[in-house]
């Protein structure tokens, strides 16, 4: 197995934990509404106001709300074939944030849409395809790239952001490699996803 067979392993095995984040925190966010609801809703069952209806909403809320909290409880922590028994899911996760917080960009406050803005717009959407995976000696760092090279950031960006995450896990940094991975979208369809990939180690 080369280099990059091995890489893109590791890239099919834990590309789940990307997502997470995103899934984790729009969940959390869709739980302080309903929890907010819940109160104006209790405000006006208690005053006598639509007590019916109030009292249905309030029961569908706090019935999201728990099906809100069993699926981030739900949310999978290991691939399917365990790459290595040494896999830190939490570490993983939470340096995976950190990573896609380090990656956001600012966007021209412009009003209308510009090549600039849209790259920059791009940039900040793909940041959550980004993820950190951490074992107990070493660890990778996933960045995804735009697929047009001038839609691109800096590659200091990568560097500062891949230097952040490596001292807050006490670890060496190496070089970026280049991974390409190919995205069957059906009907002989093929897009190509571009990741920098830095092996860290202690």
């Amino acid at each position: 197995m080369t280099q990059k067979d091995g890489l893109r392993k590791l890239y099919d095995q834990f590309f789940f934990i990307a997502r997470q984040p995103l899934k984790i925190n729009t969940a959390l966010f869709v739980d302080l509404v309903l929890i907010f609801l819940s109160i104006i809703e209790l405000d006006a069952y208690f005053n006598g106001i639509l007590t019916g209806f109030f009292a249905v909403c309030l029961i569908l809320n706090v019935a999201c709300v728990i099906a809100s909290v069993v699926y981030i409880a739900n949310l999978p922590d290991r691939p399917n074939s365990l790459y290595d028994i040494k896999f830190s899911y939490r570490r993983s996760l939470n340096s995976t944030r950190e990573l896609q917080k380090l990656l956001v960009q600012n966007v021209d406050s412009i009003g209308f849409p510009t090549a600039r803005k849209q790259s920059q717009i791009n940039n900040n959407l793909i940041r959550y395809e980004s993820f950190v995976l951490v074992f107990e000696r070493y660890g990778y760092i996933f960045i995804r790239q735009t697929q047009k090279i001038d839609s691109r950031r800096d590659r200091e960006v990568y560097d500062n952001a891949a230097e952040e995450i490596s001292v807050s896990l006490g670890m060496r940094r190496s070089t970026f490699q280049n991974l390409v991975v190919e995205r069957f979208w059906g009907a002989g369809q093929i897009k190509l996803e571009h990741f920098l990939v830095m092996r860290i180690s202690k």
